[in-house]
Protein backbone atom coordinates (compact mmCIF):
# COMPACT_ATOMS: atom_id res chain seq x y z
CA UNK A 1 0.00 0.00 0.00
CA UNK A 2 2.95 2.45 -0.31
CA UNK A 3 5.28 4.01 2.48
CA UNK A 4 3.78 5.80 5.00
CA UNK A 5 5.15 9.24 5.43
CA UNK A 6 3.75 10.13 8.69
CA UNK A 7 5.21 9.29 12.40
CA UNK A 8 3.91 5.21 12.54
CA UNK A 9 4.46 2.42 14.56
CA UNK A 10 3.34 -1.46 14.67
CA UNK A 11 1.43 -1.56 17.89
CA UNK A 12 0.70 -5.87 17.83
CA UNK A 13 0.23 -5.97 14.54
CA UNK A 14 -1.89 -2.98 13.46
CA UNK A 15 0.03 -0.36 11.72
CA UNK A 16 -1.18 3.26 13.48
CA UNK A 17 -1.66 4.78 9.66
CA UNK A 18 -2.34 1.93 7.92
CA UNK A 19 -5.11 0.25 9.51
CA UNK A 20 -6.53 2.86 11.64
CA UNK A 21 -5.66 6.01 9.95
CA UNK A 22 -4.23 7.74 12.38
CA UNK A 23 -1.08 10.11 12.73
CA UNK A 24 1.37 9.57 16.24
CA UNK A 25 1.22 13.42 17.09
CA UNK A 26 3.72 13.67 20.07
CA UNK A 27 7.62 12.98 19.46
CA UNK A 28 8.17 11.78 23.41
CA UNK A 29 6.90 8.47 22.76
CA UNK A 30 10.03 5.97 23.93
CA UNK A 31 10.58 6.38 27.93
CA UNK A 32 13.27 5.97 29.69
CA UNK A 33 13.71 2.91 31.71
CA UNK A 34 15.23 3.69 35.58
CA UNK A 35 17.72 1.86 36.77
CA UNK A 36 17.02 -0.47 40.31
CA UNK A 37 19.23 0.84 42.48
CA UNK A 38 20.31 0.27 45.66
CA UNK A 39 22.03 2.07 48.51
CA UNK A 40 22.72 1.42 52.39
CA UNK A 41 23.55 3.50 54.82
CA UNK A 42 26.25 2.44 57.01
CA UNK A 43 26.30 4.37 60.61
CA UNK A 44 29.43 6.52 61.23
CA UNK A 45 30.82 6.64 57.31
CA UNK A 46 30.24 9.13 54.69
CA UNK A 47 27.74 8.26 52.33
CA UNK A 48 26.33 4.93 51.27
CA UNK A 49 27.47 2.06 49.88
CA UNK A 50 26.09 1.43 46.36
CA UNK A 51 25.02 -2.31 46.10
CA UNK A 52 23.04 -1.73 42.67
CA UNK A 53 25.06 -4.46 40.88
CA UNK A 54 25.83 -6.76 44.13
CA UNK A 55 23.44 -9.71 43.14
CA UNK A 56 23.30 -10.25 39.46
CA UNK A 57 26.89 -8.30 38.57
CA UNK A 58 24.74 -5.95 36.29
CA UNK A 59 22.20 -2.57 36.57
CA UNK A 60 18.56 -3.99 36.09
CA UNK A 61 15.79 -1.84 34.91
CA UNK A 62 12.04 -0.94 35.66
CA UNK A 63 9.91 -1.18 32.97
CA UNK A 64 10.04 1.58 30.86
CA UNK A 65 6.42 3.66 29.12
CA UNK A 66 5.44 4.00 25.47
CA UNK A 67 2.99 6.51 24.73
CA UNK A 68 1.09 7.12 21.21
CA UNK A 69 -1.09 10.49 20.63
CA UNK A 70 -2.85 9.41 17.77
CA UNK A 71 -4.81 12.02 16.23
CA UNK A 72 -7.31 11.06 12.58
CA UNK A 73 -9.73 12.77 10.91
CA UNK A 74 -13.47 11.34 11.60
CA UNK A 75 -17.13 11.76 10.80
CA UNK A 76 -19.01 12.27 13.76
CA UNK A 77 -20.87 9.18 12.78
CA UNK A 78 -17.94 6.87 12.08
CA UNK A 79 -16.45 7.90 15.33
CA UNK A 80 -17.73 5.26 17.55
CA UNK A 81 -16.67 2.58 14.73
CA UNK A 82 -13.27 3.84 15.05
CA UNK A 83 -12.48 3.79 18.89
CA UNK A 84 -14.12 0.77 19.59
CA UNK A 85 -12.08 -1.33 16.40
CA UNK A 86 -8.30 0.20 18.24
CA UNK A 87 -10.07 -0.65 22.04
CA UNK A 88 -10.73 -3.96 20.98
CA UNK A 89 -7.51 -4.61 18.92
CA UNK A 90 -5.46 -3.36 21.19
CA UNK A 91 -6.95 -2.58 24.66
CA UNK A 92 -4.92 -4.89 27.41
CA UNK A 93 -2.86 -7.05 25.04
CA UNK A 94 0.61 -7.78 25.32
CA UNK A 95 1.83 -7.23 22.19
CA UNK A 96 5.09 -6.28 20.45
CA UNK A 97 5.71 -2.54 19.30
CA UNK A 98 7.60 -1.48 16.44
CA UNK A 99 8.28 2.28 15.68
CA UNK A 100 8.21 2.42 11.54
CA UNK A 101 11.61 4.26 12.38
CA UNK A 102 13.86 1.41 13.82
CA UNK A 103 12.28 -1.44 12.02
CA UNK A 104 15.20 -3.66 13.46
CA UNK A 105 13.86 -3.59 17.07
CA UNK A 106 10.79 -4.23 18.89
CA UNK A 107 9.45 -3.31 22.30
CA UNK A 108 7.23 -5.86 24.25
CA UNK A 109 4.48 -4.86 26.91
CA UNK A 110 0.95 -4.36 27.74
CA UNK A 111 -1.74 -1.77 26.04
CA UNK A 112 -3.97 0.64 27.46
CA UNK A 113 -5.99 2.72 25.19
CA UNK A 114 -6.07 5.62 28.09
CA UNK A 115 -9.05 7.88 26.54
CA UNK A 116 -10.66 8.78 23.32
CA UNK A 117 -12.13 12.60 22.10
CA UNK A 118 -13.42 13.50 19.12
CA UNK A 119 -13.77 17.58 18.20
CA UNK A 120 -15.78 18.44 14.87
CA UNK A 121 -14.48 16.44 12.26
CA UNK A 122 -10.73 15.20 14.33
CA UNK A 123 -10.30 12.94 16.99
CA UNK A 124 -7.51 11.79 19.47
CA UNK A 125 -7.22 8.62 20.92
CA UNK A 126 -4.09 7.79 23.62
CA UNK A 127 -2.68 4.99 24.01
CA UNK A 128 0.31 3.82 26.49
CA UNK A 129 2.56 0.69 26.32
CA UNK A 130 3.73 -0.93 29.76
CA UNK A 131 6.91 -2.46 28.24
CA UNK A 132 10.17 -4.14 28.95
CA UNK A 133 13.04 -2.35 29.40
CA UNK A 134 15.37 -3.44 26.37
CA UNK A 135 14.73 -2.83 22.73
CA UNK A 136 14.97 -6.59 21.18
CA UNK A 137 16.23 -7.55 17.74
CA UNK A 138 13.45 -8.58 15.33
CA UNK A 139 15.93 -11.41 14.06
CA UNK A 140 17.79 -13.82 16.40
CA UNK A 141 21.28 -13.85 16.25
CA UNK A 142 21.71 -17.42 14.97
CA UNK A 143 25.92 -17.91 13.88
CA UNK A 144 27.62 -21.28 13.60
CA UNK A 145 30.99 -22.53 14.17
CA UNK A 146 32.73 -25.25 13.06
CA UNK A 147 36.80 -26.40 14.15
CA UNK A 148 38.54 -29.77 14.77
CA UNK A 149 40.76 -30.40 17.69
CA UNK A 150 41.55 -27.01 19.75
CA UNK A 151 40.31 -24.49 18.07
CA UNK A 152 38.34 -20.64 19.23
CA UNK A 153 35.85 -18.59 18.26
CA UNK A 154 34.14 -15.82 19.23
CA UNK A 155 30.40 -14.28 20.00
CA UNK A 156 29.56 -10.62 20.41
CA UNK A 157 26.66 -9.25 22.27
CA UNK A 158 24.55 -6.12 23.02
CA UNK A 159 23.66 -3.96 26.05
CA UNK A 160 21.14 -7.03 27.59
CA UNK A 161 23.05 -10.32 29.07
CA UNK A 162 21.79 -13.32 27.58
CA UNK A 163 21.90 -17.41 27.86
CA UNK A 164 22.45 -18.60 24.36
CA UNK A 165 20.41 -21.89 23.06
CA UNK A 166 23.49 -24.30 21.75
CA UNK A 167 23.62 -26.89 19.47
CA UNK A 168 26.43 -29.37 19.24
CA UNK A 169 26.57 -31.84 16.33
CA UNK A 170 29.34 -33.95 18.72
CA UNK A 171 29.78 -33.57 22.65
CA UNK A 172 32.96 -31.54 23.13
CA UNK A 173 34.17 -29.15 25.82
CA UNK A 174 34.25 -25.26 26.09
CA UNK A 175 36.62 -23.31 28.11
CA UNK A 176 34.29 -19.83 28.99
CA UNK A 177 36.42 -17.43 30.82
CA UNK A 178 37.90 -19.91 34.11
CA UNK A 179 35.03 -22.27 33.58
CA UNK A 180 34.92 -25.60 31.87
CA UNK A 181 31.65 -26.65 29.99
CA UNK A 182 31.11 -29.48 28.89
CA UNK A 183 28.12 -29.36 25.75
CA UNK A 184 26.70 -32.85 25.14
CA UNK A 185 25.36 -33.53 21.19
CA UNK A 186 22.14 -31.77 20.37
CA UNK A 187 20.63 -28.30 22.17
CA UNK A 188 21.20 -26.72 25.20
CA UNK A 189 21.53 -23.94 27.62
CA UNK A 190 24.03 -23.59 30.07
CA UNK A 191 22.60 -21.63 32.63
CA UNK A 192 26.07 -20.01 33.91
CA UNK A 193 27.07 -19.73 30.27
CA UNK A 194 25.96 -15.64 30.16
CA UNK A 195 26.63 -13.51 27.09
CA UNK A 196 27.56 -9.91 28.47
CA UNK A 197 28.42 -7.07 26.67
CA UNK A 198 30.72 -7.01 23.88
CA UNK A 199 32.84 -9.87 22.55
CA UNK A 200 33.28 -12.95 24.40
CA UNK A 201 36.14 -15.54 23.48
CA UNK A 202 35.45 -19.03 23.54
CA UNK A 203 38.01 -22.27 23.37
CA UNK A 204 36.27 -25.52 22.24
CA UNK A 205 37.67 -28.59 22.50
CA UNK A 206 36.74 -31.41 19.93
CA UNK A 207 35.47 -32.01 16.49
CA UNK A 208 32.07 -30.54 16.40
CA UNK A 209 29.88 -27.49 15.15
CA UNK A 210 28.71 -24.70 17.30
CA UNK A 211 25.37 -22.80 17.03
CA UNK A 212 24.79 -20.05 19.24
CA UNK A 213 21.52 -18.84 18.70
CA UNK A 214 19.92 -15.72 21.43
CA UNK A 215 18.52 -12.08 20.86
CA UNK A 216 20.14 -9.41 21.56
CA UNK A 217 19.02 -6.21 23.47
CA UNK A 218 19.80 -2.88 23.93
CA UNK A 219 18.69 -0.14 25.61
Amino acid sequence: MGECIYRAATIGGFHTWRDFRAVIQNSDIVGSPTPNTNYVEVPGSNGCIDLTEALTGDVTYSNRTLTFELAMKSMPSLWPQITNKIYNALHGKAVKVILDEEPSHYFYGRVTVESAARSQIAGQVNISVDCEPYRYEIEETNVTFTGTGEWQCVLSNDRMWVVPAITATKACSMVYGSSIISLEEGEQKIADFILKEGDTQLYIFGDTSLTFRYRKGCL
